[in-house]
């Protein structure tokens, strides 16, 4: 009687399952919203923020929810309205924001030979064109003194490419860079003779080898340092008259001890 029981729970668990599963195949036709208008999209305010009318807006990646860009937000659009959640919750407030179109913004050192670039934001108000920043869209032209026409990309996609996922402020790293130039927050890659200038520092934590290694440092002294252990060159040229009196009673080995400050 048990047996037979449980074959009937287990023949509804698997109707059940079967009808939960035809809920997400359509069996007939629907109606599906469409908003028709992408140019202006309200979102919901992030806690204790308030917006001010221009600004430029960016997403808090860990609400979902609308504020004055921070640098590294995502960029949802220029403010329509002020809206004030000062002391609110997130989402109690919503604010409608521009997502598409031209519009005229400072940015200070405008040059039209940037025109089609990339262009950044640091905060709610301030335009770059340095990555790092959050991405807002393209130069398209220099109507003025110190301001841009910023042709605004909202909500930036992510490249997925055969799994390769990409935000659009990685991939700009690799733009403009120039071969065995390092500069700041790009990528480096080497150039033709797999050579690279304009490091400033790198540190390492496992083993670091070199052949043929030399140090090019005009009058300025080369420092070597270690916290326990010693620094050991060894291959050192039998007979080379820079090298002098106490090495070669290490048979070409030089070994130097950490000093008692180090």
């Amino acid at each position: 009687m048990i047996v037979g029981e449980l074959a009937y729970v287990a023949i509804a668990l698997l109707l059940a399952l079967a009808m939960c599963l035809k809920l997400f195949a359509l069996s007939a036709n629907r109606d599906v919203d469409r908003y028709v208008d992408q140019e202006l999209r309200a979102l919901p305010v992030y806690t204790n923020v308030h917006i001010y009318k221009g600004a430029l807006v960016g997403i808090e990646a860990g609400s979902g929810c609308a504020r004055g860009l921070v640098a590294g937000d995502k960029f949802a659009g220029i403010a329509y309205e002020e809206v004030d959640n000062t002391g609110g919750d997130s989402a109690a407030l919503m604010v409608r924001v521009f997502t598409i179109g031209d519009f005229e913004h400072t940015l200070s050192g405008a040059d039209r030979a940037n025109n089609g670039d990339a262009v950044y934001a640091s905060d709610d108000a301030t335009l770059t064109l340095t990555p790092g920043n959050s991405p807002v869209g393209w130069q398209v032209d220099v109507p003025g003194s110190d301001k841009i026409l910023l042709r605004i990309n909202a909500f930036p996609r992510v490249m997925d490419v055969d799994g390769l996922t990409a935000e659009a402020a990685e991939l700009n790293m690799l733009a403009d860079v120039t071969a065995g130039t390092v500069e700041a927050s790009k990528a480096v890659t080497a150039d033709a003779n797999k050579d690279v200038s304009g490091l400033r520092n790198v540190t390492a934590t496992g083993t670091v080898k070199a052949g043929g290694l030399t140090f090019e440092t005009g009058a300025t002294d080369v420092t070597l340092a270690v916290s326990t252990g010693n620094i050991i060159v060894s291959n050192l040229p039998v007979a080379d008259p820079e090298v002098q009196g106490a090495l070669w009673s290490n048979n070409g080995v030089l070994t130097l001890s950490a000093g008692a400050g180090g």
